[in-house]
């Protein structure tokens, strides 16, 4: 097993088959220890449902995890994602406040009639209308030029893909 140390009290190892990430307690704020520790919960609830087979995971009959979900996404943000989010984006940041005070839905209500596709038909499946929005609404706010930059800037900046809802292991849009 190959272990690299972090402090005296935290630790990351790993072998062939798993990663283990050890972050001491007082790390954290008592309500961010709270958070982070219900967040692991539902996780170990979620998996307990879950069966791997040749195609990936599926589900086996638990209700669907009901973490943190934003109606325009395909998929709930992974708890990975959310743990990551929770401790390393600052809540006074103006995103963040951006996002908490401005309702975007209306991008979602005005876009539906465009975004009926369904399995089966040809092509890919459209990226949400509200995160497509987004990114355009970030482009504005930070002059970035080019699609090309932005994608480039999503894949390094969390908080970014945060604001679009994207998980830190997601594929982002492409600039085309």
């Amino acid at each position: 097993m190959g272990a690299t140390a972090i402090s005296a009290r935290s630790s990351i190892s790993f072998d062939k088959q798993q990663i283990i990430i050890r972050l001491n307690r007082k790390l954290f704020t008592p309500w961010r220890w709270e958070i982070v520790t219900g967040l692991i919960q539902r996780l170990q609830q979620f998996m307990a449902g879950v069966k791997a087979d040749d195609d990936g995971l599926k589900e086996t009959g638990l209700p669907m995890r009901q973490i943190i979900r934003r109606p325009w996404r395909h998929s709930a943000l992974d708890v990975l994602s959310l743990v990551l989010y929770l401790l390393l984006i600052p809540t006074d940041h103006f995103l963040v406040r951006l996002d908490r005070e401005v309702d975007l839905s209306f991008v979602d209500e005005e876009c539906a009639d465009c975004y009926k596709w369904k399995p089966g038909k040809p092509g890919r499946p459209p990226w949400p209308a509200q995160l497509m929005f987004r990114l355009l609404l970030l482009m504005f706010l930070f002059a970035v030029s080019y699609e090309t930059q932005l994608v480039m800037e999503l894949q390094a900046n969390l908080l970014w893909r945060w604001f679009i809802g994207l998980g830190v292991l997601e594929k982002a849009p492409d600039h085309s």
